[in-house]
């Protein structure tokens, strides 16, 4: 199963904001799914809202306030040299596309396709559980999660680049 997602990047001068997932622990731009007859960009504010506690435009920050929540242990701005090491891969393309966006450079449309690689839909959270049970360490089954997710990405082709 396929779904169209959102991601956001927040700046705040040269630090980008990131958030600790509480089901696996790697950090990550905030965003999440489009819900059925969602725009993009409806999706974009909801979830940064939901998982950050800040009110967004597509573009600009317009208020609210970094919260905690169910989905993230912890919410930073991280500077953009001392992004952390366990930051998902694909975030480091949104980043700096954002960056280049900022300084005049051409930035191309980027989607990525995710196909589940766990046999229903559950949520993360739900599928590390599932592996606890099976036997595996927290640790462990996390680390499986995160390795069998990352391996299921894949950039889509849009266009020339």
């Amino acid at each position: 199963m396929s779904s169209l997602g959102t991601s956001v990047v927040v700046f705040d001068e040269n630090r980008v904001l990131l958030t600790l997932r509480t089901d696996v622990p790697v950090w990550i731009v905030p965003g999440g799914g489009v819900e059925p007859r969602e725009s993009v960009e409806q999706a974009t504010v909801r979830e940064t809202r939901e998982e950050t506690g800040l009110q967004v435009k597509v573009v600009h920050v317009v208020g609210g306030g970094i919260a905690i929540n169910y989905e993230a242990s912890r919410i930073e701005f991280f500077s953009l040299d001392g992004l952390p090491s366990d930051l998902v891969p694909w975030n480091h393309v949104y980043i700096n596309d954002a960056l280049r966006q900022q300084t005049g450079h051409e930035v191309f449309l980027r989607a990525f396709e995710m196909r589940w690689p766990f046999e229903d839909q559950d949520r993360p959270r739900k599928v590390v559980e599932r592996l606890v049970r099976d036997g595996l360490t927290l640790a462990e089954a996390q680390h499986k999660f995160t390795e069998q997710t990352l391996a299921n990405v894949g950039e889509l082709p849009l266009g020339d680049a």
